[in-house]
């Protein structure tokens, strides 16, 4: 019995550093699961901020664009001078931080494009598009509300906006703008030397 405690006085260290390791290993695992959701508010907020001169751009000019049409979809549908002047209009908010920018109608659950400003791959009229995630489209439609998310699953695009286009208290259209991956970068870069 004395030699039981005896090892136990002699290895008192060791027992102590074994309970250390264990538990510093415990908070670390449950630091590095909590990390995740942190990380993604803190780039949900850095986008924000990176994206805010594009956005209010965009907004303002969407106001003259829908204050003119009583029916906007309606209205650049059947009158291809007055799409080709609101088109013209929407690709100056266009830069080299963003990879398209267009407008989609809803009929129905689909949507269909409306207006688009891409030169090289440009979309006609009435062309259907085929969102990869779908619930984000149907929230902003339903919501009358701007989402910005992260693209995953799609190469060369790191995030989109979406904006919602209301007229009589109904979504009518949605304002569509895929930044690429270089303005994502970009915003990392800056939000490294401001935290630094």
């Amino acid at each position: 019995m004395l030699g039981k405690f005896n090892f136990f006085n002699n290895n008192r260290v060791y027992f102590y550093v074994i309970i250390a390791y264990m538990i510093l290993f415990t908070l670390f695992l449950n630091i590095y699961k909590a990390v995740s959701p942190y990380e993604d508010r803190f780039k949900h907020l850095l986008l924000n901020e990176a994206i805010s001169f594009v956005d209010n751009t965009s907004t303002k000019i969407l106001t003259t664009i829908v204050k003119n049409d009583v029916n906007f979809v309606t209205s650049n549908m059947n009158n291809e001078f007055t799409r080709l002047n609101n088109e013209k209009k929407l690709s100056l908010v266009d830069h080299t931080g963003i990879n398209s920018l267009f407008v989609l109608y809803l009929s129905g659950e689909n949507y269909f494009f409306l207006f688009d400003t891409d030169t090289k791959d440009k979309s006609a009229l009435n062309d259907v598009f085929i969102p990869e995630k779908e619930e984000a489209f149907a929230q902003v439609v339903r919501d009358k509300k701007k989402k910005l998310f992260i693209q995953k699953d799609v190469e060369l695009l790191s995030f989109t906006l979406l904006k919602p286009i209301v007229q009589n208290n109904k979504t009518v259209a949605l304002l569509v703008i895929d930044y690429t991956e270089n303005r994502l970068m970009g915003v990392l870069d800056t939000a490294v030397k401001i935290l630094s």
